[in-house]
């Protein structure tokens, strides 16, 4: 590679050295010391990355693990390939063939939207073939498939879909041939097999809702609902369709996932068409079609310009067929469904006597009708034959297993519901204690004296030594009874060396006269006389209870709200939310 550079780069290097000659005395010593300094730099950051990957190295594996998805909810890049890197060095040195083949399935994930996911996903083959488990080398089919799937190769797709889905249920990972199963059934949609499709979908929402190891309310369950939805559609059930996307709008409102919410949006609108309600199918597209990706955008609109035709006018729906088109010369792929739009083109065109823009889109559609007979002709073959009879032997099989497996679930379901009610007992317990302490500390506060704190905190002078005259030490105890007696303890910018400074002192001498006879810190010391000082005020004064705890906490001199809480449960047991909460009921 350097050669061929050089190659390319030595018919300008004689005519550079002419020029270089006549400056090389001025610019030289420059250029030495930059080299220099930026050799230094790079020494050192690579000192730098060797001290962090020996430091990662000596993580355990599952430390790596938690901190590759740390980075990846974090979005940061560069941390996601480190992780990745020292996990693989990690399972090469210990020659762990599945650690291998999980260290190449972060780096198929990394790369899961170019062409390297691919080299990574044979690599996860290629490493777990001959040691196979519940995980690999399916995630490595998997990892084709999800790639494949994107670049709409869908022979390829499926071919690693069965694949995977062979290897999963020989191995009994229920969950893994659960999604698998899903994806086909996306595939079966695309080819028109849609009750079939609906059997699938039917069955993937039986299983999210009775297996405990998936949570029913996740990503998972909505793309079901999702996929419910669509083939309702296909099949013309409107009334279905309108069930699960409300169910799915819900879900995802509850969720905070603006991705489905917009897709149930999105397919509503397109029932609504359905349903002849053209105002509100317009509605709810327009609503979502922006918020979606541009393959469902195109389905979007399609049916704007399918509503524009049927109102009549056939001039606004020729443009959003236009749209479809853009979409699908950007991506060589369309849903089936669309295909109806460009022969409204063609015939649109025909009728105008635009023979150019007439042969323009009758290329495109036998363009999509060969994708259409080459990708579905394949996948109706290689679906049926490969997916449907093995599928219904291994419903067969789970079904037995499922009868086996009742009576332990009931054994189980007995177990943790008396561990789940031992820990309420527990919880009430512990709730019903600490609410007693607190009551017991708000009363003690109650009856306390007026400020009979401060008068504890009240120095009692002796000749305890501490190395600081008697003189020095009565002067600072005088001067701090004063500083008691005026409030100025609850000015925000009185701090240790201020106050020594008040006092014509230095930081040490009233820090130990503090420590000795107030026996506190400073800072603890300042805290107690505002926390005291907030205590008689809140009692005494109702308006002042009606304050945000913000602006009690600033009113006495602290900061922050937080730290005044603080305080405030350090010197008395309590909060001052549930002090105030009390005062109000006396």
């Amino acid at each position: 590679m350097i050669k061929d550079y050089i190659n390319i780069i030595d018919p300008f290097l004689e005519k550079g050295y002419n020029i270089f000659s006549k400056v090389k005395k001025k610019i030289f010593p420059i250029i030495l010391l930059s080299i220099s300094f930026n050799s230094v730099i790079i020494n050192a950051q690579q000192n730098l990355r060797t001290g962090i990957y020996d430091s990662l190295k000596k993580k355990t594996f599952k430390e790596l693990v938690n901190q590759f998805y740390l980075a990846e909810r974090e979005q940061d890049s560069s941390k996601l390939e480190l992780y990745a890197s020292i996990y693989l060095a990690k399972a090469k040195e210990i020659s762990d063939p599945i650690k291998i083949a999980e260290g190449y399935h972060f780096f198929a994930y990394l790369n899961r939207n170019n062409s390297c996911s691919l080299k990574y996903a044979d690599s996860i083959i290629e490493a777990s073939k001959n040691f196979p488990n519940n995980k690999y080398p399916a995630q490595g089919y998997l990892a084709k498939a999800y790639y494949l799937y994107k670049i709409r190769d869908f022979k390829k797709t499926l071919d690693n879909y069965l694949s995977a889905y062979q290897l999963s249920k020989n191995l009994k990972n229920e969950e893994l041939a659960f999604s698998i199963s899903h994806e086909i059934g996306i595939l079966k949609n695309r080819i028109g097999f849609h009750k079939e499709a609906l059997h699938i979908y039917q069955n993937s929402l039986r299983y999210l809702s009775k297996n405990d190891n998936i949570k029913r309310r996740n990503e998972k369950y909505r793309n079901v609902l999702f996929s419910l939805s669509v083939t309702h559609r296909k099949l013309g059930q409107i009334d279905s369709v309108s069930l699960y996307n409300k169910l799915g709008i819900k879900e995802s409102i509850k969720n905070n996932d603006s991705i489905s919410y917009y897709k149930f949006v999105l397919n509503e609108g397109i029932n609504l068409y359905n349903k002849r309600d053209y105002s509100a199918a317009i509605d709810s597209i327009n609503k979502s079609i922006l918020k979606v990706n541009e393959l469902n955008q195109a389905i979007g609109f399609h049916y704007l310009g399918k509503i524009n035709k049927e109102k009549g006018d056939i001039d606004g729906a020729i443009l959003y067929f236009k749209k479809v088109d853009t979409i699908f010369i950007k991506y060589s792929d369309l849903n089936p469904e669309l295909r109806e739009g460009y022969e409204i083109l063609i015939n649109y065109y025909d009728a105008k006597n635009d023979n150019q823009s007439q042969l323009v889109y009758i290329k495109r559609l036998l363009k999509i009708d060969s994708i259409l007979n080459s990708n579905y002709k394949y996948l109706n073959e290689r679906i049926n034959k490969k997916y449907d009879t093995p599928k219904l032997i291994h419903e067969k099989e789970r079904i037995i297993d499922d009868l086996k497996d009742e009576e332990e679930k009931s054994k189980l379901f007995i177990y943790v519901l008396f561990i789940i009610s031992v820990v309420l007992l527990f919880l009430l317990i512990y709730n019903y204690t600490k609410k007693r302490i607190y009551k017991i500390r708000f009363e003690n506060l109650i009856n306390e004296n007026e400020k009979k704190q401060l008068k504890n905190d009240k120095a009692t002078h002796n000749s305890e030594p501490i190395g600081i005259s008697s003189k020095i030490i009565d002067d600072i105890i005088n001067k701090l009874d004063k500083f008691e007696k005026s409030d100025k303890f609850i000015e925000k910018n009185i701090t240790s060396s201020l106050l020594a400074k008040k006092f014509n002192t230095n930081i040490r001498y009233l820090s130990k006269i503090i420590n000795t006879y107030k026996k506190k810190s400073v800072v603890t010391y300042l805290n107690d006389l505002r926390i005291e000082y907030t205590i008689q005020k809140l009692k005494n004064e109702k308006r002042f209870r009606k304050f945000t705890i913000h602006a009690i906490a600033n009113e006495v001199g602290f900061n922050t709200s937080e730290a005044f809480s603080k305080a405030f449960h350090k010197k008395t047991g309590i909060y001052p939310s549930y002090f105030i909460k009390q005062l109000d009921k006396l």
